[in-house]
């Protein structure tokens, strides 16, 4: 019979596309075709083996058989099938630019499809595995419009159109951040979050938008976003990241206490991963250090050697910990941690430290303090000819200064100090300021009261460094004692009161005040 003869073709024909026989597959559709079976079976039989082929990655095959069916009628029922399969089968033969054709026909056919909702975006998808990105951001864009509800949805689960519209809508947002369309993107993924509050990777999209930003330049809207995401999602696996990058910008910012409280709460979590809790105790260190709380860094310094005693930035935290120690006067366990990295001062990866040239500065420092001045000459000699420190060399040279005034070496003392205040790199700096206070200092001690008056004035008046003019104004004015000089004493003092009635010498200077006045009378 008819129908039995078809029977037989059919299973010939499905067998056949099991075995990757293409000629006696196309055999048995043929004489199906051409009159074998019914219109509607031939179709259904050619629907069949076209997805098996397909299934078993014979994308060029099945492009064709799936071409065939795109001449089946009805046409309501088979067209948005076949180009449906037409378009994933080329693009899985990698012709994107032919598969974003068939995907649109399937959307051209009947946009309200089952099938268009998926089409639309592979629209998308294979234009841009071709390489057109504006012509792919615009399909997405089409897609999320067409297909993302008009309301916000509160459905945390998405399937069906809307899976399709909020990936059109990510992508969309992707191909701009590709194209550099930035504040174009920042509104692409401002919608997908308004139209699907509730979707199930909420954290990634809040991560992803906000490190767009922030790789943008543009951190006050990364934070933001940043900020919504610790609200929303708090134990997101993204959370970390986001306190991370908010303690960055406070820091950025100066916000030292915002971004000491965050980084805390990074480390006393045991969900903060590894690398993020090393990296947070590196920026505490760094916020330690410029607070100038050096107990902290002392103790952040010896938690960071002990977790990662090998790594990289070990050597920073150990010149850290050694200034810490420093300006605590810890000379002794100062110089215990530095003359390790000196002794390792030829080694390239040391060269290339910020802090380099300094290391002899320190290990002066430590030398003075501990009265071994042979050494601070012997550093600053060793120091002089190494080519990267020449824009350091000034700090070696106050250092220089008051090794040669403790050992009572006046003139090559003042030298020094004279030599730090004429350095292209030193001129302009408190070293500077501090180095014509050691002037007076050291005149003051020769008892040349007329000379070191003229010394201190000049730091009053060339520099702009209260720290040093107060003190210099308070000593001009014991010159001017000395020189029974007492209104000029009396003038010194009250310019202290007036432009730094704030500092430890201004109680001084009010007694003074009191007795020079006496004196004036």
């Amino acid at each position: 019979s008819r129908r039995g003869f078809a029977d037989v073709l059919h299973i010939e024909a499905i067998c056949a596309a099991l075995s990757d026989d293409k000629s006696t597959t196309n055999s048995a559709l043929k004489r199906l075709r051409d009159g074998a079976a019914e219109p509607a079976v031939s179709a259904q039989i050619l629907f069949e083996v076209a997805e098996i082929v397909y299934d078993r990655a014979q994308y060029d095959w099945a492009s064709e058989l799936y071409e065939s069916l795109t001449t089946q009628k009805p046409a309501e029922t088979w067209q948005p099938v076949a180009f449906s399969g037409l378009g994933w089968s080329l693009y899985e033969h990698q012709k994107y630019a032919e598969a974003s054709t068939a995907f649109g026909k399937v959307v051209a056919f009947d946009p309200r499809n089952e099938l268009s909702p998926e089409a639309s975006f592979m629209q998308g998808e294979a234009l841009l595995k071709a390489g057109k990105l504006p012509q792919a951001q615009a399909q997405f864009a089409t897609t999320f419009e067409t297909y993302a509800p008009e309301e916000p949805t509160d459905e945390n689960s998405l399937n069906g159109p809307f899976a399709y519209a909020r990936r059109a809508g990510l992508e969309s947002a992707r191909t701009l951040k590709t194209l550099k369309k930035i504040e174009e993107a920042d509104r692409a993924y401002q919608l997908v979050l308004e139209r699907f509050p509730q979707q199930p990777t909420l954290d990634l999209l809040l991560s992803e938008w906000a490190v767009m930003n922030s790789n943008a330049g543009r951190f006050e809207r990364s934070d933001e976003i940043f900020r919504q995401l610790l609200k929303t999602k708090p134990n997101s696996t993204y959370a970390a990241s986001a306190r991370l990058s908010l303690a960055e910008s406070a820091m950025e910012a100066n916000k030292l206490s915002a971004a000491r409280g965050e980084l805390q709460t990074l480390l006393e979590s045991d969900a903060t991963p590894a690398d993020l809790r090393k990296r947070a105790l590196a920026h505490l260190l760094r916020i330690e250090i410029t607070a100038q709380n050096w107990n902290a860094v002392v103790r952040i310094a010896d938690d960071y050697q002990s977790r990662y005693p090998n790594d990289s930035y070990a050597n920073d935290v150990r010149f850290y910990q050694a200034e810490a120690l420093l300006n605590q006067s810890k000379y002794t366990e100062a110089g215990k941690v530095l003359e390790p990295l000196f002794a390792k001062r030829s080694e390239s990866s040391l060269k290339e430290a910020v802090w380099f040239p300094r290391l002899w500065i320190l290990l002066a420092e430590v030398s003075l303090q501990t009265k071994n001045y042979n050494r601070v000459f012997e550093l600053s000699e060793e120091m002089n000819a190494v080519e990267s420190t020449e824009s350091f060399r000034y700090q070696m040279q106050e250092v220089v200064g008051r090794a040669h005034k403790n050992k009572a070496r006046f003139a090559e003392a003042i030298a020094a100090f004279e030599a730090v205040t004429k350095d292209k790199f030193g001129e302009k700096t408190e070293t500077a300021a501090k180095s014509q206070f050691l002037i007076g200092e050291t005149l003051m001690l020769q008892k040349k009261y007329k000379d070191a008056l003229e010394a201190y004035l000049k730091v009053y008046v060339l520099y702009q460094f209260p720290q040093w003019q107060a003190p210099a104004l308070f000593q001009a004015g014991q010159c001017d004692e000395a020189l029974m000089q007492w209104s000029k004493a009396l003038t010194s003092y009250e310019d202290l009161l007036r432009d730094f009635p704030k500092s430890e010498f201004a109680a001084k200077a009010k007694q003074r005040i009191a007795e020079v006045k006496q004196k004036v009378k």
